[in-house]
């Protein structure tokens, strides 16, 4: 039973956790989409992308410590509103071109998304039934594993000391992929740093008039 509850808990949350990263990597490349997008001719490059630069450093900056409480940032929620605001004028602007305000659109659409899906995933935690529950096969499992092998042995008293160890080791990393924002093993906000650091360098300004 402790293996086969930790066994699914572990390739539950794991899968969780690479989900999450996935979607943080899907973030970045919509930015980076953005950003390339407002360099086309009529936009305003500067304006749409000092608004992407202060949306992503309010995520990095603030959002992603916040997402630990399973929580969003407010200055990135209204920072993310006005892009979609400016992405909604583009669109409606008969003086841009169809398919440049329907990328910029399409962008901030994934955006919002991809947002709204990381906040929800980091208000999930593990169910503590079945926290509670691999915790407590793995205490009987040991309880039986040191009664079973009275009196001891030299080699009994190995065994059930790599016994206890590997299930303290089960449990820990059960613990630790249970809460993707959170721990020792959560997801990394580097992809969208990244983004981030190239657009305050200009090296995103690949798009504009010649």
């Amino acid at each position: 039973m402790f293996a086969f509850l930790t066994a699914f808990a572990i390739n539950t949350e794991w899968g969780q956790l690479r989900e999450a990263q996935h979607a943080a990597e899907l973030e970045a490349d919509a930015a980076a989409r953005f950003a390339l997008v407002a360099g086309s001719p009529g936009l305003d490059a500067l304006h749409l992308r000092v608004l992407l630069q202060s949306y992503l450093r309010s995520v990095v900056d603030e959002e992603w410590p916040l997402l630990s409480e399973g929580r969003g940032s407010k200055s990135a929620r209204e920072t993310l509103g006005r892009m979609f605001r400016e992405a909604r004028a583009v669109v409606s602007d008969p003086a841009i071109a169809a398919i440049t305000g329907a990328d910029l659109l399409s962008a901030v659409d994934s955006l919002i998304s991809l947002r709204r899906d990381r906040i929800s995933l980091a208000a999930r935690t593990m169910p503590p039934a079945l926290l509670l529950l691999a915790f407590a096969s793995g205490v009987v499992l040991c309880l039986d594993a040191v009664l079973l092998s009275l009196p001891y042995q030299q080699w009994e008293v190995v065994t059930v000391g790599g016994l206890v160890v590997v299930t303290a080791l089960a449990l820990a990393l059960v613990v630790a992929v249970s809460a993707p924002y959170r721990g020792t093993i959560s997801v990394d906000e580097r992809p969208i740093a990244v983004v981030l650091d190239e657009l305050s360098h200009g090296e995103l300004d690949v798009i504009g008039p010649p």
